[in-house]
């Protein structure tokens, strides 16, 4: 709870604007057949974020409690098979992909305007 509340308080509307467009990146991907079409965008979505919050925080809670943690290049195959197997295997539709391609590109052009603008926001706070 302390890191979404705290992640809310600094981040400003980032956070709902990046969520927004990860829900909206899901939905191009279901849109194309790029992704498992038995699953929803937003259930995409959902299973996405939570296998990459787990692989995130995971390992740091395993490691305080004197667990093995695989190293961090494993610990990156691990997730990308988890997820390979979650939303879906990449398809052989090259058609598929070309078409999605500008639309993705175009979509995350938008997140990272909004990740600079952040940032910027941030420092000019940092230096007041």
């Amino acid at each position: 709870g302390t890191l979404t509340d705290t992640a809310a308080a600094e981040g400003g509307n980032l956070i709902d604007r990046r969520l927004e467009d990860q829900e909206a990146y899901f939905r191009l991907l279901h849109e194309h057949g790029l992704v498992r079409g038995d699953l929803q965008p937003e259930e995409l979505f959902h299973v996405f974020g939570t296998v990459v919050t787990g692989f995130l925080i995971y390992p740091p809670l395993l490691e305080n409690h004197g667990h093995h943690v695989p190293d961090p290049a494993r610990g990156t195959e691990l997730a990308a098979d988890a997820l390979r197997h979650a939303l879906g295997e990449t398809p052989e539709d090259t058609d598929a992909l070309r078409a999605a391609w500008p639309q993705v590109v175009g979509l995350f052009d938008n997140t990272v305007q909004h990740v600079r603008a952040e940032i910027d926001r941030y420092r000019t706070i940092r230096r007041e």
